[in-house]
């Protein structure tokens, strides 16, 4: 299996990249490589 880096927040305002195994996708989905975001707040 396969991992990629997600974002996990903890709903305190905390933010933390782990790993995570790459989600299954049928045949209408998609999955996007996000080179870059913005958060505010």
């Amino acid at each position: 299996m396969t991992t990629m880096t997600a974002a996990f927040f903890d709903g305190k305002g905390k933010m933390e990249l782990r790993d995570h195994p790459k989600p299954v996708i049928g045949p209408e989905d998609i999955i996007l490589n996000v080179k870059a975001t913005g958060i505010c707040g």
